[in-house]
């Protein structure tokens, strides 16, 4: 348990200084500019006085500018001769103010750094002087000088402010000091400085200090013209009279060589400066040891003789300190530490005759409370006489050394004495600091003080709550009132917050440690009071120390972390702290923007997430006011969100602002989750959270909060997906699903009504705010076409009458949403009618039982809907081309889905016998169309329907399959070359192949019907016409030539099949016949092909006579070869005696 204490008072404590370490640093850039801007000040210090002193100087010498106005007189310089006595001058000196500063207090080495020096005659005495700079290297450990680096010699003017600026560069990283000093005498001032190492190293064995002869080759500059009459041009235009400039007319600063002193050995520093230390201290440590022990030291001593051999002792190193230190200046600094470890003798003699046994003879506590405070205020006294900060420094530290170093107090020894002692040490270094600036004082006080605290806890098994109470608050006072008190800018902004931060941290952490071990259940007074007191601090500070914005931000966020942690550690129930904290964010919401502070705005963020902390657990544990407690918490942080919108982020750039959101988004997710829990499973709820939806996208209009409308939408979104399993199982019309559907769609009509309407206060593009309110009205529109779908599902499960819902549904709703320029809407409500469709596919697939008109209602829903969007679209103000691109899709695909549909209902609603010429009517309607309302689609669909009734030519009876499908060709083709429809021609090519095939089966089975001759013969007379008439309707050459191939080779092989078999000689005479008759028709028709095709069955005659003429009878075999003889004559007279004729005919 008390492991887990520590670690807990170690967490506390911990958290602090990590906000702290995050301070200093966020807080670095404003402190230089602080410091920049406070040397801007010193600048331009008196300014009204030095112009009157110009315009009196200018009146003194009127008579010589009146005789050359263009000539400056310039300030005379004495020459720097011997030292002049110091009379009447050591007056002009004392009253002349010295400054000198660097830009910035930390370098780099090789870095270019800029001294100025500035001198001024408070009391306007004309005077001048000369003075020294010089530039000293300190000890890294001690801070005391070890070796003189450079120097220079300066003319001044102290009559006017007279202001030098010296560069100059350091090679070697360390602590410098700047001292300049006037006449001789022993008016300086100094500067201190640390130059660090840079990214890039110098060169090995460069010089300490390297300068050059544009900046070290420059001297004092007095205002810009070194004459006493100054014009009002020159004040107005000319630069700042105190920085100095490089002139041409100046004299050189003289520089002279670096007296060279040899760096500190670790011998040297240790014989010098710590072995005196070490020794002051073993001195120190033996007063205890004999004071504590009890038994003889070689002589029996009295008490009373043992204290006074102590303040002996202590007397003696003082005395001797004080000789030594006025001795000589070389040990001066060992004088201050023995009279330092003097006064720290004396101190503990008079603490441990009260205290310890063995020397105890200062019985009354009172009386040694007095003595102790008479020595501390000895002690300050002293110090302040002699200005030592080694003194006051050593004294005080040993005063605490030698009060600890014997870890005595069991418990039998009274605390009060304890507390006083410490409190007169602590009370000693804050008088050091306050006068004399010494700040490492309070520093080691503190550290001594509650170490001291820490050793004397421990060792105490119970001293009692009051004690450590008295004893912690007393010393954190003192110290706080060092840190508050103190006006001095040495105290810089980021020590004094590390300060103030572990004063702080000690009292919370060690007034912790004992309330948990003995009043753990009140423990929460703790943080919530000293966070209040530390509020209080904060506000002290705003008002007395106001450049020290740093120290103020610890104090206020320690304060504030405080509270919050006093209200998370009450004994209220997690409903109650909850509602706290949030109004506790409010409240501190409030002080951010009054106060206009980071800290406590985040300080408002931190506590908002403990209040959602505390909504979530109370959620957990099933408290039973956990909604309204979270409801609470929501309303609070909302108000949070409306108040930083319009006090703290109000920029116009940003989408969503960051802490805005974040208190919007707290309070949604701990309020949601706290309503889906408590409430009951219905779809009321659902409602109740889209309308709180609705609510939140009204509020635009009052509150113009964006983020209320953006992220106001979670709640719909949730309400819906809680509505969607609870409407699958709704039956029946009511009320509660009515109300759901009609939120749902207000939303959706909102979003799109709004578009950017709701961000017109921000910058946003156009794009992005047309892109925000499309992306929600796309969700509302599928959220309440789902949850139609659901509901209607949950009604009529997917039977037949979806047919009729599904096209109905779809068909009003696209109406709907036609009238309300609701495009996704009625996008979405397709999913209706594409049910219906594939309700109608598993009838037409599955031959359900479904009447033939029910059938048709998708089939005239989908075509009607691709015949109206383009109104659709046009009625629509302003479409995107995406959108535009969608409606294109859909008109196209519903009419291809519609031409499929009406192939898979001819198929299963069409008699057989109607079968056929209903898909070729469709096939010819869908190129109709194609001219009415131009589209590829058409053209797609009617190569379907014709391609479709393919396969019902087999119902047509087997003599006309072959000329129906000629005929069925030639009216494709003709309509082909009407419309110029690809799709048609290659409707006529498949059912001329089509018509062949019939043909060749026909034939193959020896049957040669007249209606099959006929087909042929109408091929062959079209293909005549489409010769003979042109146009539109003309073919190729090619296409010529093999209609007239085919068609003669149908015809030889049907008048062959007819002939039969055994009838060789009248099949001889047949296929000569024919021959004769293709001669013919070449000649008339023109025909080239004819003529070949009829030479070509001639010869296929005469070879079949060969075999028959030789069966013949000798008679006969004459009279054929006459008769063949005959014709050939024939026809070679005819080609002999028309040659010409022929020629010009062919």
């Amino acid at each position: 348990m008390e492991l887990i204490i520590a670690l807990i008072v170690f967490t506390i404590i911990a958290i602090p200084f990590i906000a702290i370490a995050a301070l200093v640093n966020a807080n670095k850039a404003l402190n230089e500019n602080a410091d920049l801007r406070n040397k801007l000040n010193e600048l331009l210090y008196d300014k009204s006085s030095r112009e009157q002193k110009n315009q009196e100087a200018k009146e003194t010498t009127k008579s010589t500018a009146n005789k050359d106005p263009d000539e400056t007189v310039p300030i005379p310089v004495p020459p720097v001769t011997s030292p002049q006595p110091k009379t009447s001058d050591d007056k002009e000196i004392a009253n002349i103010d010295l400054r000198i500063w660097t830009d910035g207090n930390t370098h780099k080495t090789n870095e270019q750094i800029k001294a100025h020096l500035s001198a001024k005659d408070k009391d306007g005495v004309e005077g001048w002087a000369k003075g020294r700079l010089t530039l000293i290297k300190l000890s890294e450990n001690t801070l005391l000088p070890i070796e003189v680096i450079s120097s220079w010699l300066i003319e001044l003017n102290p009559l006017e402010e007279s202001t030098h600026r010296l560069s100059f560069n350091v090679a070697e990283p360390g602590h410098y000091r700047l001292k300049l000093t006037l006449n001789d005498s022993d008016l300086s001032t100094i500067h201190e400085f640390s130059v660090t190492e840079s990214a890039v190293k110098s060169v090995q064995g460069s010089p300490a200090i390297t300068s050059n002869s544009e900046t070290v080759g420059t001297t004092a500059k007095t205002p810009k013209s070194s004459s006493l009459v100054h014009t009002a041009k020159e004040e107005v235009k000319g630069p700042d009279k105190r920085i100095a400039e490089s002139a041409t007319h100046s004299s050189p600063a003289k520089v002279e060589p670096a007296k060279e002193i040899i760096s500190e050995s670790i011998e040297m520093k240790l014989g010098t400066y710590w072995f005196v230390r070490i020794g002051v201290v073993l001195l120190l440590t033996g007063i205890a040891t004999l004071a504590w022990f009890k038994k003889s030291f070689f002589l029996d001593l009295s008490p009373s003789t043992k204290v006074g051999l102590f303040y002996a002792l202590s007397t003696t190193m003082s005395g001797l300190g004080f000789w030594i230190q006025k001795k000589k200046e070389e040990v001066k600094n060992f004088g201050q530490v023995l009279i330092a470890g003097g006064f720290a003798g004396t101190y503990f003699t008079t603490y441990a005759a009260h205290i310890f046994e063995p020397v105890k003879i200062i019985k009354d506590p009172t009386l040694a409370l007095v003595l102790l405070f008479s020595l501390g205020a000895l002690i300050v006294w002293f110090a302040e006489k002699l200005k030592s900060e080694t003194i006051a420094l050593f004294a005080i530290g040993a005063s605490y050394y030698a009060t600890y170093v014997p870890i005595i107090h069991s418990g039998e020894i009274s605390p009060w004495v304890i507390l006083a002692s410490n409190l007169i040490l602590a009370i000693s270094s804050v008088i050091f600091m306050l006068r004399n600036q010494w700040f490492r004082m309070p520093a080691l006080s503190m550290f001594a003080s509650y170490c001291g605290f820490f050793i004397w806890r421990a060792m105490t098994e119970d001293p009692g709550l009051l004690i450590v109470a008295l004893f912690a608050c007393s010393l954190w006072i003192v110290y706080t009132a060092a840190a508050l008190l103190s006006r001095d800018n040495g105290f810089k902004d980021n020590e004094r917050a590390t300060f103030i931060t572990l004063n702080n941290g000690a009292l919370f952490g060690l007034m912790s440690w004992d309330l948990l071990k003995n009043a753990e259940s009140q423990y929460w007074i703790l943080p919530l009071s000293i966070g209040a007191l530390l509020i209080g601090c904060a506000f002290f500070v705003s008002k007395a120390l106001k450049e020290h914005s740093l120290t103020k931000n610890c104090y206020l966020i320690q304060g504030l972390t405080l509270i919050t942690l006093g209200l998370m550690l009450t004994k209220q129930s997690e409903s109650i702290k909850g509602p706290i904290l949030a109004a506790e964010s409010v409240i501190l919401l409030f002080g951010a923007i009054r106060l206009k502070s980071l800290i406590v705005r985040y300080a408002s963020v931190v506590a908002a997430a403990a209040a959602v902390i505390f909504g979530f657990i109370s959620i957990a544990n099933g408290a039973g006011d956990s909604l309204y407690s979270c409801l609470s918490i929501g309303g609070f942080l909302l108000f949070n969100a409306y108040l930083t919108s319009k006090k703290i982020e109000q920029d116009k750039g940003s989408f969503l602002r960051p802490i805005v959101s974040y208190f919007t988004a707290s309070a949604l997710a701990v309020s949601i989750a706290a309503f889906l829990i408590q409430e009951e499973y219905s779809l009321m709820t659902g409602s109740t959270l889209i309308a709180s939806s609705v609510i939140f996208c009204a509020s635009i209009y009052p509150l113009r909060v964006r983020e209320f409308v953006l992220l106001g939408q979670i709640p719909a979104i949730f309400g819906a997906l809680h509505t969607f399993e609870i409407l699958s199982k709704t039956e029946g019309f009511g009320l509660d699903p009515l109300i759901l559907l009609i939120l749902t769609l207000g939303l959706a009509h909102w979003w799109r009504l709004q578009k950017n309407k709701f961000i017109k206060e921000s910058e946003l593009n156009e794009k992005q705010a047309n892109g925000i309110s499309l992306f929600y009205e796309i969700i509302y529109s599928a959220t309440i076409i789902s949850q139609l779908l659901l509901w209607l599902v949950a009604n009529h499960q997917f039977s037949a009458d979806w047919l009729w819902i599904g096209s109905v549904a779809a068909a009003v709703i696209t109406a709907y949403s036609a009238m309300t320029r609701a495009k996704f809407i009625g996008i979405f409500s397709q999913i209706f009618l594409l049910i219906a469709c594939g309700i109608q596919v598993g009838i037409c697939i599955n031959d359900n039982d479904a009447a033939a008109s029910m059938a048709l209602i998708p089939i005239g829903t989908m075509l009607g809907t691709s015949l109206i969007i383009p109104y659709i679209s046009r009625s629509i103000e302003v479409v995107s081309e995406s959108i535009k691109r969608t409606f294109d899709l859909i008109q196209r695909g519903y009419r291809l889905a519609s031409s499929g549909l009406l192939i898979l209902w001819i198929y299963r609603f069409v008699p057989e016998d109607f079968q056929l010429w209903v898909s070729v009517i469709l096939s010819f309607a869908c190129i109709k169309a194609s001219k009415w309302r131009p589209a590829t689609e058409w053209g797609w669909a009617s190569l379907a329907f014709s391609l479709s009734g393919l396969m019902y030519i087999q119902n047509v009876p087997d003599q006309y399959q072959t000329p129906v499908s000629m005929i069925i060709a030639a009216a494709f083709f003709f309509s082909s070359r009407s419309f110029s429809g690809k799709e048609s021609l290659i409707a006529s090519i498949a059912y001329l192949s089509v018509g062949y095939i019939f043909l060749a089966i026909e034939l193959m089975e020896e049957k040669s019907m007249l209606p099959s001759m006929a087909g042929v013969l109408f091929l062959l007379t079209v293909q005549q016409i489409t010769r003979r008439t042109g146009g539109k309707i003309a073919i190729p050459n090619e296409a010529h030539v093999s209609l007239i191939i085919s068609g003669a080779i149908a015809l030889f092989w049907w008048s062959t099949v007819k002939a039969g078999e055994g009838t060789e000689g009248l099949r001889s005479l047949i296929w000569a016949g024919l021959a004769v008759i293709y001669v013919i028709l070449g000649l008339g028709l023109k025909e080239r092909w004819y003529r070949l095709m009829g030479l070509g069955t001639l010869g296929i005659a005469l070879l079949s006579l060969v075999p028959i003429i030789l069966g013949l009878r000798t008679e006969m075999k004459i009279a054929s070869l006459f008769v063949l003889g005959a014709v050939f004559v024939g026809l070679g007279y005819v080609y002999t005696r028309y040659k010409e004729k022929i020629n010009k005919l062919l």
